[in-house]
């Protein structure tokens, strides 16, 4: 991430192209006749709270492991990223019940905590109750955090609910969704049909893509942040948004 941004005062120092102008110091830059910004330290010290989805939308198999797997390995690098920086990490997983719960900490031995919360853990076929989360994050989450939530997007009547949800959380909360989309439908949507079957295959795909962009719009112009990627890449674009919005301080 780019220094200078943060809300910790470091210093003050020339600036550089791609600074961002809003930390220009105007008092001292008009004393010494040249751009003088402002030299912030990231913020060390915030709360990540991550929650994890065990319901039937995970239980899908994308190149050979499940949604569910493959956010929790992007959650267990979050965790490990956000606790080297000094932040607060708390972790839960939901499915028809709060299946694991840890408050936020950053001592030494949390990551091993995580790790074996989140162990035998599978998702099963029924509906993630979002609500559940909430009330346990609205009763044991005081201070403002960003939220974390790994889930996906297929189903109108359950995204209807994680946007009701996502929405209960601001503006006290920071929530930020992530869902991963199927290289295979987006492959299946993109290439000419052959035949009928081709054909239909093809619209159901161009459907799903379609309800998806929208669900992910809606969320969006709600304020909720959100995180759209093929699995192969959820680590690293979920890690470039952490540093993202420590960068930018939104909390």
């Amino acid at each position: 991430s780019k220094t200078g941004e943060g809300t910790e005062f470091d210093c003050l120092r020339e600036y550089v192209v791609g600074d961002d102008s809003r930390l220009i110091h105007w008092g001292t830059t008009a004393r010494r006749g040249k751009p003088i910004i402002r030299h912030n330290r990231v913020e060390r010290g915030q709360t990540i709270f991550l929650v994890l989805d065990a319901g039937r939308m995970m239980t899908a198999r994308v190149q050979g492991k499940s949604k569910f797997d493959h956010s929790l390995n992007a959650a267990l690098l979050l965790s490990y990223a956000a606790l080297e920086a000094g932040d607060k990490v708390g972790f839960m997983i939901v499915g028809r019940e709060v299946v694991r719960f840890l408050a936020p900490s950053n001592a030494k031995p949390h990551f091993g905590r995580i790790m074996d919360a989140a162990y035998s853990v599978e998702p099963e076929m029924e509906e993630p109750r979002f609500y559940l989360a909430v009330a346990e994050l609205s009763a044991k989450l005081k201070r403002r955090s960003l939220v974390v939530v790994f889930t996906d997007l297929i189903d109108e009547r359950a995204s209807r609910g994680l946007l009701r949800y996502g929405l209960a959380l601001m503006p006290r909360h920071l929530p930020l969704v992530v869902a991963m989309w199927d290289s295979e439908v987006v492959r299946v949507a993109d290439e000419t049909p052959r035949d009928k079957v081709d054909l239909y295959r093809q619209g159901v795909a161009a459907e799903i893509l379609e309800r998806r962009t929208r669900l992910l719009a809606r969320l969006e112009s709600s304020g909720v942040l959100v995180v759209d990627t093929p699995p192969e890449k959820i680590s690293v674009s979920l890690l470039d948004r952490y540093l993202e919005i420590k960068k930018r301080t939104l909390l």
